[in-house]
């Protein structure tokens, strides 16, 4: 009777210890559980704020391509309309006034035309190339 006691002692001390074991053991995954939860989470942000970063970069480089083509059809523009004074003051100088204004106009038109289609071609192929970037 005595041994069996010691014996169901023993037993129960080895249980004890067995689920002390098994239970740090439950506690510590669960403790890595939430550490990589946790890291799950930094990871996501750190995600999230780079592609902010990437959608802001990427609206700025596409307003600055913007602005420089308008610069650029406004340097033409400029030194279209230079030229074309020039000719004006030369003509004058020469007197031959009456028959360069019709034909300047003219050709002021067409111009206008040609640039109108082509910076609307240029804006084109730049919003195309950048929604490819996007994708």
């Amino acid at each position: 009777l005595e041994a069996k006691l010691r014996q169901q002692s023993a037993d129960c001390k080895k249980f004890k210890e067995q689920v002390q074991c098994y239970q740090r053991k439950l506690e510590h995954e669960q403790w890595l559980q939430m550490q990589k939860e946790d890291r799950i989470e930094e990871l996501e942000s750190e995600l999230a704020r780079l592609n902010r970063q990437q959608e802001d970069m990427l609206l700025r480089e596409r307003e600055y391509g913007q602005r420089i083509m308008r610069l650029h059809v406004q340097e033409f523009e400029s030194s279209r309309r230079n030229d074309q004074r020039m000719r004006r003051l030369s003509s004058m100088l020469q007197g031959d006034m009456a028959s360069t204004l019709g034909a300047d106009s003219e050709a002021e038109r067409d111009l206008e035309q040609v640039m109108t289609r082509t910076v609307q071609s240029l804006e084109r192929e730049f919003d195309e190339i950048f929604n490819l970037r996007q994708e």
